[in-house]
C-alpha cells in the first residue's frame, strides 16, 4: 500500500565523492534529515543529530505557538580540499563555520573536520568524520562574528 511514496535517491552511482560532501553541507543548512542520512554511513562526529533536533524543535514549535521564531542552521567559510584519493577511499580536509541561530541566543563553532568516503554498494558514502579542530566561544559577539 505504501510502495513508491518513497522519494527517490539524491545520491547515485553517478555522484562524485565531492557532491557527497556538498549534499552533507546542503542537508545540514536546509535542516533536511533524510540528506544528511543519505550522504552518512554509520558515522560519528557528525552533525546528523543536531539537524535532526533542530528539524523536531521546529515542528514541535517549541519556540512559539506561532513558529515565527523557528532554529536556523548556517554554514559559512566552506573551504573543502582533497587529501588523497584511491578506488576504495577519498580523503577531504573540511573547514567551516557553523552557527545555530535561536530565538533567543546562538550557537556558534568553528570546526576542521577529516572526511573519508567509501563506496558502500558502489556509491561513495561519508564512513568517517575526524575532527581536527573545534573552537565553541563561550559567548558569541553577533556584532562580530564572522
Amino acid at each position: 500500500m505504501f510502495f513508491g511514496l518513497r522519494a527517490k535517491p539524491t545520491i547515485t552511482k553517478n555522484t562524485t565523492p565531492l557532491q557527497v560532501v556538498n549534499y552533507y553541507f546542503e542537508g545540514v543548512q536546509q535542516i533536511n534529515v533524510p540528506l544528511v542520512a543519505e550522504t552518512l554511513h554509520h558515522v560519528k562526529n557528525s552533525l546528523e543529530d543536531v539537524v535532526t533536533n533542530i528539524h523536531v524543535f521546529n515542528l514541535q514549535g517549541v519556540t512559539d505557538s506561532t513558529r515565527t521564531g523557528r532554529l536556523k542552521i548556517v554554514i559559512d567559510k566552506l573551504n573543502i580540499e582533497k587529501l588523497s584519493e584511491s578506488e576504495k577511499e577519498i580523503k577531504y580536509k573540511v573547514s567551516y563555520t557553523f552557527l545555530v541561530a535561536m530565538p533567543k541566543g546562538n550557537e556558534y563553532m568553528e570546526r576542521e573536520e577529516e572526511f573519508i568516503l567509501r563506496p558502500i554498494r558502489k556509491i561513495w558514502r561519508i564512513t568517517d568524520i575526524k575532527i581536527l579542530k573545534e573552537y565553541k566561544p563561550e559567548k558569541l559577539d553577533l556584532g562580530t562574528q564572522p
